[in-house]
């Protein structure tokens, strides 16, 4: 009777561990990695910090701004040399879509990665790699 029950609880230890590997490759449809995706995060907190300071601290309209650009201010704060800060409304409108309202850096190709903050420094959208890996605008019609 306890080898059966010792079979029955390895299997569903298998199952399970396998499950959940299936989980993460589903939810991670960008084959991004568990480490890039620390990464990813720790980079989104950073953007978030850079929206807050330029609002708290400079007192400057971020409406619609790359936080990023390095010939702003804020700019000179931001260390990631792959990645694009951005603000955008949210929902988004059609002047988050005008290119003069984008990050020149991403726009042109020169960065490949952007993460979109809200005006309340909320992250609304991640691009890694060309793909979407977070998207969490209130109203994704646009």
């Amino acid at each position: 009777m306890s080898r059966i029950i010792s079979y029955i609880l390895t299997s569903i230890l298998v199952l399970s561990v396998f499950l959940t590997y299936l989980g993460y490759r589903s939810y991670n449809d960008s084959s991004v990695t568990q480490s890039e995706y620390y990464s990813i995060l720790s980079i989104a907190e950073s953007c978030k910090n850079l929206c807050i300071f330029a609002k708290l601290n400079l007192s400057i309209n971020i409406t619609s701004q790359c936080l990023s650009d390095p010939d702003k201010i804020t700019g000179k704060y931001w260390t990631y040399p792959n990645w694009a800060c951005d603000t955008v409304n949210n929902p988004k409108t059609q002047d988050d879509e005008l290119d003069i309202n984008k990050c020149k850096e991403y726009l042109y190709g020169h960065v490949k990665n952007l993460i979109e903050v809200d005006n309340n420094c909320n992250v609304v959208n991640i691009i890694y790699n060309g793909k979407n890996i977070y998207y969490n605008l209130s109203n994704q019609n646009v």
